[in-house]
């Protein structure tokens, strides 16, 4: 079922984009300086998160008590085997014990959500500004303003807090394997949703998700049990909606692209670049994903094509044979529309 065409876009030539970044990374850019989506926006020393765990679910508690069952702190070392969660039922007396999944650094500040968190330990990392303009204003620890072009559309309901991130399409919302979302907006086109997919997007990394509509129970249940660190877009209404065709086709042109989920304004905006401001036809990618298939600007293999199978640091291992892998600068790769 596709809910009727409603206006839902415009262009906004002036638009003031605040890229966000994590404190403590030294900024790359100052205050009037003309930016291209691709130039560095600051670097530094950057912790990722490695495991998600869903505790709540886990040891069957309600997220507020999940501190109770706790054995390890903020902040803390811990290698992978560690025990971090152990709860004892009252009535069968049936233990259920939690192993950290990997190494790394404690965070328990989505605790409250029922969420721990495994943090990598610090490495040095370089983002991207993600938009092209001209930066207004350089706020130390917080963000960049850049004054840009940006495709505003007005969904039907923005739940959660406001995010940035890359947009990821995702065909089947119940039988695609999802996994490494790394910060993404996931598109969902189909209906087949359900809270546990939902929750299963968080856990792989996603700050959020984009589909047509929920069912109304659905949607309740979000609201009562999900994270609020984790952000709900439906364009369309309440029910089994599909987006709108003449939307996804916009959302599509985008796909790679940072993007912003305002839920104060209940808007969302797109910042793709056009294609006449890319240096080819192709477009450059900014974020590389397992199965993707790319061309290859590298001095050796120059114009070949291939699909990407691993991706380590700043080098993507692409196959362009069936038995042969090479290892190519993930700046050297082009995702082909």
């Amino acid at each position: 079922m596709i809910s009727p065409i409603h206006k839902y876009k415009q262009i906004d030539r002036n638009y003031v984009f605040k890229r966000k970044f994590k404190k403590g990374l030294e900024v790359a850019l100052s205050r009037d300086e003309s930016v291209k989506r691709d130039a560095v926006l600051a670097t530094g020393e950057v912790s990722g998160v490695k495991s998600r765990l869903d505790l709540a679910s886990t040891l069957g508690v309600k997220s507020l008590d999940v501190q109770k069952y706790l054995l390890c702190i903020q902040g803390e070392r811990i290698n992978r085997g560690d025990a971090i969660a152990f709860r004892r039922s009252g009535v069968l007396k049936k233990e259920v014990r939690v192993q950290a999944p990997s190494s790394g650094i404690v965070s328990l500040t989505q605790i409250k959500e029922g969420i721990l968190k495994i943090l990598d330990f610090a490495k040095e990392s370089t983002i991207s500004v993600g938009v092209g303009g001209r930066v207004v204003s350089v706020i130390r620890n917080k963000y960049v303003s850049i004054r840009t072009e940006v495709v505003k559309v007005f969904p039907f309901e923005v739940l959660g807090r406001s995010i940035q991130g890359e947009i990821l399409f995702v065909k089947d919302g119940r039988n695609e394997e999802v996994e490494n979302l790394n910060g993404s907006i996931v598109i969902i086109e189909s209906t087949n949703v359900d809270l546990g997919f939902l929750r299963n997007l968080e856990m792989n990394g996603a700050k959020g998700v984009i589909l047509g509509g929920l069912p109304f129970s659905i949607y309740q249940d979000f609201r009562k049990k999900s994270s609020a660190y984790f952000t709900l877009c439906l364009l369309e209404g309440f029910g089994d909606l599909t987006i709108n065709p003449k939307l996804i086709d916009l959302l599509r042109k985008n796909d790679g692209y940072l993007a912003q989920l305002d839920s104060r304004s209940n808007e969302l905006f797109l910042t793709f670049t056009k294609g006449a401001e890319t240096e080819s036809d192709d477009r450059i990618v900014t974020r590389l994903r397992k199965k993707m298939t790319v061309k290859i600007f590298d001095d050796q293999f120059w114009g070949e094509y291939g699909q990407i199978q691993e991706i380590l640091g700043e080098y993507a291992k692409v196959q362009i044979a069936k038995n042969r892998i090479v290892d190519i600068n993930v700046n050297n790769l082009f995702v082909i529309i």
